[in-house]
């Protein structure tokens, strides 16, 4: 592939069994592991995009400390912590350029060392697998009611694909929305891989039930799409949400903070509002009077900020126009 370091993939040329490898340099770069089964599709699953999003390295990690899988099909490609430097530092962008990894893709090879990393992971891991995984929570600042979710795409057997993969966390609601740009997902989205994304709850620790949910979900992928054999479950029925609007999930730009200084929330996580209701309140550093903060439409509470202290702009939560039990 043009621009690519390898000509094909490095894990082409591997022996069946378990691999790892570092790809790139010890500033920009991330450990990568390969179980090399007999002949098939490769799956590519990834975690810590955001270095404060800790439920999916935790899953990941746990896989390369104990998953030896006999008669595998195709190859399973992990990277357990893809932002290494923001996970180190415990932020949620890059410490040394400021960059979100998830609004950076496809990179520049010659530009920030966030830039660099996307182009990297882009041109020499994402390129060459068949299907994507991605998986976030809400780390440290905020919460979320725990999703799978996916980019709706014009080709209806990818999008059928990503159905399918997505219906595997069953223990999840099920969120789609068009296409944005500087994605994971709209680097697969760009090349036709079928992918998916989850997230957790978050809230600056490591829960237990959602570490199982990628597990369940992951190995029910492994199984249903051939790679290794088992017992198939019976799949619980998804509450889904289907939007047309691209900016729906798009989850920090609702209900933006009006000034800095103090939170104080009025709703819960999971609790259903209606328009105008009063979400909350921003008290101000400098002694103004606090100012409310309104809904802006009917909904859920599917994303909440936790932390108290917020600078103007920032966002508060984000509301899901849905009904019923999540």
């Amino acid at each position: 592939m043009a621009n690519s370091k390898f000509k094909k993939a490095f894990w082409d040329d591997l022996a069946q069994g378990f691999h790892h490898r570092r790809l790139g340099t010890k500033a920009v770069g991330f450990e990568i592991y390969v179980w090399k089964g007999e002949p098939g599709p490769v799956v590519l699953a990834n975690a810590g995009t955001h270095g404060d999003e800790y439920e999916g390295p935790n899953f990941l990690i746990s896989m390369v400390n104990s998953w030896r899988p006999r008669n595998l099909r195709g190859t399973v490609v992990i990277v357990p912590v893809l932002n290494e430097a923001a996970f180190m530092a415990g932020l949620r962008c890059h410490p040394g350029d400021g960059k979100n990894l998830a609004r950076s893709f496809p990179g520049r090879p010659g530009g920030s060392p966030i830039d660099r990393l996307a182009h990297l992971f882009l041109k020499n891991v994402i390129s060459y697998s068949n299907y994507y995984f991605d998986f976030h929570s809400a780390g440290v600042v905020y919460e979320i009611a725990p999703w799978v979710g996916y980019v709706t795409h014009p080709n209806r057997e990818i999008n059928s694909t990503q159905e399918k993969m997505a219906a595997c966390f069953d223990k999840y609601w099920c969120w789609s929305a068009p296409y944005l740009p500087g994605r994971t997902a709209s680097a697969a989205y760009e090349l036709n891989i079928p992918f998916i994304y989850t997230e957790g709850q978050g809230g600056g620790g490591i829960l237990k039930k959602d570490v199982k949910s990628l597990n369940d979900g992951f190995f029910e992928f492994l199984k249903r799409f051939g790679f290794i054999k088992g017992r198939q479950r019976k799949l619980r029925r998804q509450h889904k949400r289907i939007s047309k609007d691209p900016k729906e999930a798009f989850l920090q730009i609702h209900h933006k903070a009006p000034a800095t200084g103090m939170l104080e929330l009025q709703v819960k996580l999971k609790e259903a509002v209606k328009k105008d209701q009063i979400l909350g309140y921003v008290y101000p550093l400098n002694g103004k009077p606090r100012m409310v903060v309104k809904a802006e439409m009917s909904g859920k509470v599917v994303f909440l900020r936790r932390k108290a202290s917020i600078e103007k702009g920032e966002g508060i939560m984000a509301l899901a126009p849905i009904r019923g039990k999540l």
